[in-house]
């Protein structure tokens, strides 16, 4: 009896610490479903939710998490056209992968690091470029805004 009670305090403990963890990792773990993991987990799906939208040519939906403004369409194909040479119509993104996300001192401020694997259909040559996006915390909505014009 001694030892189911050891292991059942046991796999309390590990799954307590791996939850822990997750929270800390800011959201790099998985969670199940839970959110855990605070801003940085928030920032982190988000970034995320932006480039599967890219890679799904749904337009729309990445412009949510740009600030709202008559430009925000041309900024968009103007940011793709320069992160990858050619134009978003003859990109196929295959990949992508966050390698570095950091809040600043005040949690107002998150930069991305984003590795991107892709193709150029027009050339058909692999594309690899490494994205920093800017976030800031919109007051005013409540979520994180993409920064394009400070991303590269």
């Amino acid at each position: 009896m001694k030892w189911i009670l050891r292991l059942l305090l046991i796999a309390a403990l590990a799954t307590l610490g791996y939850f822990v963890a997750a929270h800390f990792s800011g959201g790099s773990l998985p969670t199940f479903g839970l959110e855990i993991g605070g801003e940085k987990a928030t920032v982190r799906a988000n970034a995320l939710k932006f480039w599967e939208d890219i890679k799904f040519k749904d337009t729309t939906s990445a412009l949510t998490f740009l600030p709202n403004g008559k430009n925000s369409k041309v900024l968009l194909n103007s940011f793709l056209q320069k992160t990858f040479q050619c134009s978003p119509e003859k990109l196929d993104i295959e990949e992508y992968r966050i390698e570095n996300l950091e809040l600043d001192s005040t949690g107002k401020r998150a930069r991305v690091k984003v590795k991107i694997w892709a193709h150029n259909l027009s050339t058909n040559k692999a594309l690899e470029p490494q994205v920093l996006l800017f976030f800031h915390f919109d007051h005013i909505t409540l979520g994180w805004m993409l920064d394009l014009s400070s991303s590269f």
